[in-house]
C-alpha cells in the first residue's frame, strides 16, 4: 500500500454525549480542504531508572496519550440564506453557538458553557481502495481566520482530543459537492474604529482557545476528553500609516481605547459572510514597509463589549 497525502479526507461530527465517539458517515466530510489534514499523536513514554549492575536500559512503559487534528478550509457560505456552512459543526466545537433563522441567516456567537465536543476522523488513502483511519474523540478546537489581499480567506482549525488507535478501512469517505465559490479578501468594506478608509493587505483573527485534556486514570489513554477552559482572542493587521487626524493609533494604545472591527465578503445570497469584533483594542505597534510604502504592524486584542461577554467575535452567514 502506497499512501498519497492529497487523498486524505477529514470529517467531523458533534457528539451526542461528550467524549463518546460518533460514527462518521459521508455527510460529515469537510470539503474542500486546501492543505493536507494532519493527525498528530502525542505519546508520553517516560524513561525508567532502574538500579542495577548494568548500564543497559530496560523497556519503557507507555503512559498517557492524545492526538490533534488540524485542517484548513476556505471561507464560503452555505449556498442559501439560512443554510449552515459546511464548517458549522467545526465552529460549534470551537466554542460558537449556532443560531439559524430559516431563509435569513446563520449566526455564530461565542459561548462559555455547554460547548459541544466532536469526533474527528482523518482517512488517508493511496493508490488502492484501502485507507488508514485516524480518530480523536471528545475534541474541542480553536480557529484562526487568515485574510490576505487577493487570496481566499482561510480558516485554520486545530482540534485536541482523546487518542484512538488507528485502524484500516476498505473504503474512502465520499466527498460532497464543492458548493459555492470561496470568498477572496477583496471588496471587503473594512471598518476599524469607525474608520473605513484604511488601506491594508493582511488581517488575522485568532480565537485563542485554551484547551486542556481532562486527566482520568480510569481511561486507557489517561485522558477522558478535551476541555475548552478559556480563550484569549487576538489578531494582527498591516494598515498603511495615516495622519493622526485620520486615526491616531498611538493615542488609541495609550488611552486603552476600544473600537469595532468589521468586514463583509459578499458574493450574493447564500454566500455572504460578515465578520464582527465589537471591542478591538490596539495593544502593539511597529513601523513597517510594504512595497516601499510606510505601514504599521499592529497587534490586536478582541475584548468583550457587554458585561455578559461572549461577544468578542461574531460570524454571520447570509
Amino acid at each position: 500500500m502506497t499512501f498519497i497525502p492529497v487523498r486524505t479526507h477529514v470529517a467531523l461530527e458533534i457528539e451526542a454525549v461528550a467524549g463518546v465517539g460518533e460514527t462518521i458517515v459521508d455527510a460529515d466530510v469537510i470539503h474542500p480542504v486546501v492543505e493536507v489534514p494532519e493527525w498528530a499523536p502525542t505519546f508520553d513514554v517516560p524513561d525508567r531508572e532502574v538500579v542495577q549492575n548494568s548500564f543497559s536500559r530496560i523497556k519503557r512503559i507507555q503512559g498517557e496519550r492524545s492526538a490533534t487534528v488540524s485542517f484548513v478550509v476556505e471561507l464560503r457560505g452555505g449556498g442559501a440564506a439560512g443554510t449552515a456552512p459546511n464548517i458549522g459543526k467545526a465552529l460549534q466545537a470551537c466554542g460558537f453557538l449556532e443560531t439559524i433563522t430559516g431563509g435569513v441567516d446563520v449566526v455564530y456567537t461565542l459561548r462559555s458553557q455547554e460547548i459541544k465536543t466532536a469526533t474527528l476522523e482523518v482517512r488517508m488513502g493511496g493508490l488502492g481502495t484501502d485507507v488508514r483511519t485516524h480518530r480523536i474523540i471528545g475534541a474541542h478546537g480553536t480557529m484562526t481566520i487568515e485574510a490576505n489581499k487577493g487570496q481566499t480567506v482561510k480558516l485554520r482549525f486545530e482540534f485536541t482530543g482523546q487518542y484512538v488507535e488507528p485502524t484500516d478501512a476498505s473504503t474512502q469517505l465520499v466527498t460532497p459537492a464543492l458548493g459555492v465559490d470561496p470568498l477572496p479578501f477583496l471588496s471587503a468594506g473594512i471598518t476599524i474604529h469607525a474608520v473605513g478608509t484604511l488601506i491594508l493587505a493582511q488581517l488575522s483573527l485568532d480565537l485563542g482557545n485554551n484547551i486542556i485534556l481532562r486527566n482520568d486514570a480510569n481511561e486507557a489513554t489517561g485522558n477522558s476528553r478535551a476541555l475548552l477552559v478559556g480563550r484569549t482572542p487576538v489578531g494582527s493587521m498591516d494598515p498603511e500609516q495615516v495622519l493622526n487626524s485620520t486615526l491616531n493609533f498611538f493615542n488609541r494604545i495609550t488611552s486603552n481605547t476600544e473600537g469595532a472591527l468589521q468586514y463583509i465578503l459578499d458574493a450574493g445570497a447564500g454566500n455572504k459572510v460578515t465578520v464582527d469584533a465589537p471591542a478591538v483594542q490596539f495593544v502593539g505597534l511597529a513601523n513597517a514597509d510594504r512595497d516601499g510604502i510606510g505601514t504599521h504592524a499592529i497587534d490586536l486584542a478582541l475584548n468583550k463589549s457587554v458585561d455578559a461577554g461572549d461577544d468578542e467575535l461574531k460570524l454571520t452567514f447570509e
